[in-house]
């Protein structure tokens, strides 16, 4: 999944999603959108989503040193 702020891509997002259980594979975003909202609604976004195909489980792998991300999913988890 693309996010757009108008017509320029700023991001994206991609997750596996079988039998119930979903993980999130990737999610990106330029550095002129970090820490503007951009990450926390495309996560948003995946999570609605996955709800609506009634997922069980979602899970997702970050380094702990990868503090912009960690940071991501307290936010939006």
């Amino acid at each position: 999944v693309v996010a757009y702020d108008r017509n320029t891509p700023v991001g994206y997002f991609c997750f596996s999603y079988l039998l119930g259980e979903a993980e999130l594979e990737r999610i990106c975003v330029i550095p002129d959108y970090q820490r503007r909202g951009a990450g926390s609604q495309m996560l948003s976004y995946a999570i609605d989503y996955l709800r609506e195909l009634n997922c069980s489980k979602f899970m997702l792998e970050v380094r702990s040193k990868n503090y912009k991300a960690v940071s991501l999913y307290k936010k939006v988890l």
